[in-house]
């Protein structure tokens, strides 16, 4: 069986209802990864010191902020996981003899249960680096898997969520983009001009202070926004970039370009959270630039730097494909992904920013991992999208 009769065959059973379950869970997954870097940069990652309880409860008490910051995580995974179990239990039900939907799913499950494991052994073993750097990587492949899934669901449903519909707008997405893009050279510019955090620089008396705090909350509220409407961008698009893949790889980018640049997202992630973990996130305090650095540090400049060559390593690559997505002769919808993994290439870099220049503010922390989980998922959607709409995969069985 081809490929191509293989999607015919799986577009017969949409009334799974694989999809909107696949999106779901995909869309749980990065929330859930956007509350665990909450509970980090909050510092309660031992806000319950025990595990699977919390203070030997099974629901801690309501008046304990720090126990609920962390507890909050485990109920957002409890949503996910249950979901992401659900997508096999549909997968092994609708679709087993598909192993480009069931084999993602399978893996994903297994990886899931490690996964819990890990973050049981992250607690009791007060959260030492290396476990919370594995725990974020294998958080990563657990996304990339599902993201598997809900593309390959997209493609073989041509399916485009109406509930996406408003913020996949391409009139709100442009002024979104504009305004908030605006936003952010006005905060980064100030602090960039005075050489730090602009917050500090502010003479005698409160408006000024309370301003820039102002347009910081303003910022965090928009990029979550920009990134939802990013995503939703992407989730259309993804059929459309099945159909154009022909065309699309007739030129540069190639097929092994895209193959090796998703590895290369997957990567900086990594390199992402080992400066996290090691504690070299201000180790260089420029930006694009390391800038004067501290003497005696010269192994945490290197581990930051390694992230920030990776980062311009992995842009260099997607702009070969941004600009061939962009291309009109392959229709509207398929710049429309383009639009959408632009954005989020661009809200990634202004986060990254921000936690030099502003100095690792909680807002932008947070939001510098799930946006970096965003162009994740967003790469192996187009992997898979090209993948499949170009006839790279083997033949399945029958």
């Amino acid at each position: 069986m081809t490929v191509k009769t293989s999607l015919v065959s799986v577009a017969g059973r949409a009334g799974s209802g694989l999809p909107a379950l696949a999106l779901s869970a995909v869309m749980s997954t990065i929330v859930l990864i956007l509350v665990g870097s909450i509970v980090r940069v909050t510092g309660n990652g031992l806000g319950c010191p025990d595990w699977p309880l919390c203070y030997g409860q099974a629901i801690p008490p309501l008046l304990h902020r720090g126990e609920w910051v962390e507890f909050s995580h485990r109920l957002v995974g409890l949503v996910a996981s249950s979901q992401i179990v659900l997508v096999l239990v549909l997968a092994w039900r609708h679709h087993r003899n598909e192993k480009w939907v069931f084999r993602p799913a399978l893996f994903a499950n297994i990886l899931l249960v490690a996964q819990i494991v890990l973050g049981g052994v992250h607690v009791i073993l007060e959260i030492p680096p290396v476990t919370g750097w594995i725990h974020t990587g294998n958080a990563m492949l657990i996304v990339g898997l599902i993201a598997v899934v809900l593309a390959v669901a997209l493609i073989r449903a041509d399916w485009r969520p109406s509930a996406l519909t408003a913020l996949g707008n391409r009139t709100f997405f442009g002024w979104l983009s504009a305004i908030t893009a605006g936003l952010y050279l006005v905060l980064l510019g100030a602090s960039f001009a005075v050489g730090g955090d602009a917050s500090l620089k502010c003479p005698a008396g409160p408006t000024c202070a309370v301003t820039i705090g102002a347009l910081r909350n303003l910022a965090a509220l928009l990029s979550g926004l920009w990134l939802a409407a990013a995503l939703a961008n992407v989730i259309m698009a993804t059929s459309a970039v099945s159909g154009g893949a022909t065309p699309l790889l007739r030129g540069k980018p190639s097929y092994e370009w895209i193959s090796w640049t998703t590895v290369a997202v997957y990567v900086l992630l990594l390199t992402g959270s080992y400066v996290t973990r090691s504690g070299a996130s201000l180790v260089c305090p420029g930006f694009p630039l390391c800038g004067p650095a501290p003497a005696g540090m010269a192994a945490l400049i290197n581990i930051q730097l390694l992230h920030r060559y990776t980062a311009y390593s992995v842009v260099a690559l997607l702009l070969p494909i941004v600009y061939r997505l962009s291309n009109q002769c392959l229709g509207r919808e398929v710049s429309r992904f383009a639009h959408g993994l632009t954005v989020l290439l661009l809200l990634q870099i202004s986060l990254g920013a921000a936690n030099i220049l502003l100095k690792l503010p909680m807002w932008s922390r947070a939001l510098h991992l799930t946006v970096g989980a965003s162009i994740w998922v967003t790469v192996v959607m187009l992997w898979v999208a090209v993948t499949l709409g170009h006839g790279q995969l083997p033949r399945t069985a029958n």
